[in-house]
């Protein structure tokens, strides 16, 4: 099979910007990139067909509001690929990111002294972040709206869904990457995995639970039950899908 397109379903705060930053390295304009805002709903299924008629040369197609689907008479020669992260680890990944998208947003406007008070004083507590957040992933993959009240019933169908990609990873186990894609796109494989959209609030080796605080990381931990679920379900599949 020659030339196969590689769909890009990217969970946030998953290395998925490292990603699409390598493969827009290697395939230039041939790199699409959908922009919308992260919590947007999935993309109508029945959209599909006209993305692939509007980027017909399309090598890497890359937007949060994509998910695999079944392929078969919409997009010939197409591939879809996922990255997971410890639901837990990806929570405080986004919480820190976007307060420092606030803090930048403010800087001109307070001075240093009063600057970490004012985003404090603006941005939501981890509590009320976790109305959205908390089991994102599942959300993610059961074609859900972000803040449902999901079931044992919706992970089952998060763990349906992601059966239907064709590469799974974690940003645990991304140098399996170079592996995986070796056979279908081998320029990918030989490309280097920039490091992006880290917080500085921590450095890239470093993990969340190293900085917060175990009260406050075992609470959200509770609250990601489902996603953790998916997570270790997601990582048996890797281990079923690459022998590792």
């Amino acid at each position: 099979m020659s030339n196969p397109v590689l769909i890009h379903c990217h969970l946030p705060k998953a290395a998925g910007t490292s990603l699409t930053l390598m493969a827009a390295s290697i395939y230039k304009e041939q790199c699409v990139v959908i922009h919308r805002e992260p919590e947007a709903p999935p993309m109508s299924k029945g959209l599909y067909p006209l993305l692939r008629q509007y980027w017909q040369y399309a090598r890497f197609i890359e937007a949060q509001t994509l998910r695999a689907v079944d392929d078969a008479g919409l997009w010939p020669e197409t591939r879809f690929i996922t990255v997971l992260r410890d639901p837990v680890e990806r929570f405080f990944s986004w919480y820190y990111f976007q307060k420092e998208v606030l803090r930048k947003g403010l800087m001109l406007s307070y001075s240093q002294e009063n600057l970490g008070r004012e985003v404090d004083a603006r941005f939501p507590s981890i509590d009320e972040m976790l109305l959205t957040q908390s089991n994102f992933m599942t959300a993610f993959y059961a074609w859900l709206p972000f803040g449902s009240e999901m079931t044992s019933k919706d992970l089952e169908v998060a763990k349906r869904e992601l059966k239907n990609y064709d590469y799974v990873l974690t940003t645990e186990i991304l140098d399996l990457l170079k592996i995986v894609l070796q056979d279908e796109f081998p320029e990918l494989a030989a490309a280097e995995l920039p490091v992006a959209n880290t917080s500085k609030t921590r450095r890239p080796e470093q993990k969340w639970s190293e900085i917060v605080e175990g009260a406050i990381y075992n609470d959200v931990s509770e609250k990601m039950h489902l996603d953790l679920d998916l997570y270790e379900f997601g990582v048996s599949l890797i281990h079923q899908k690459y022998g590792v």
